[in-house]
């Protein structure tokens, strides 16, 4: 007998995945940070999906958003989640480059950024945007571009954050 619950769940839990994505694309960080647990509760019902990547790639973004607006003791714990979801993305690269290295690239830019190492993070925007264009994933290059030229805008280099702007606009449109 066919388990139509079971369906159901999977539904369910792609949907979260899916929202939560959206929600990060919309800028609703402490949103998506909220939501955070609840999508993770339904990760067995997607478990050898690639939701499960797309959510360990938003998770990553999202903590490191969440990063600075953390107590220094939770600082910690935030880096130690990051690093551990970089390492499922890197297993995953590993076989499939095309399909998750940009990725954990825009994760490694991150990371730099909230460290203060912009020069490296600017490095790792840039191969993340390159390899995202390159497999097909515009959106993703898209992001890349907006999270360099918010780090740049940020840090007083609003020059410098033009062109990163004028590309976030660019790709966004041609994904539509």
């Amino acid at each position: 007998k066919f388990n139509y619950i079971w369906i159901l769940y999977l539904f369910f839990a792609i949907y979260k995945v899916i929202k939560q994505s959206s929600n990060f694309y919309l800028g609703l960080y402490d949103l998506c940070f909220q939501e955070t647990n609840e999508v993770e509760k339904s990760l067995p019902y997607i478990r050898g999906t690639p939701y499960i990547a797309e959510h360990r790639f938003i998770q990553s973004l999202i903590f490191t958003k969440r990063y600075n607006s953390s107590f220094v003791e939770k600082e910690e714990s935030i880096l130690d989640a990051i690093n551990n979801n970089l390492a499922q993305l890197q297993n995953w690269a590993n076989f499939c480059p095309e399909n998750y290295l940009h990725k954990c690239q825009l994760i490694e830019a991150e990371k730099f950024r909230i460290q203060g190492d912009f020069l490296q993070a600017l490095k790792f925007y840039d191969l993340s945007i390159e390899n995202a264009k390159e497999n097909g994933y515009i959106q993703n290059a898209a992001l890349a571009n907006e999270l360099a030229a918010i780090m740049l805008l940020d840090n007083g280099y609003s020059k410098l954050a033009f062109p990163y702007f004028l590309e976030t606009f660019n790709l966004y449109e041609s994904w539509g």
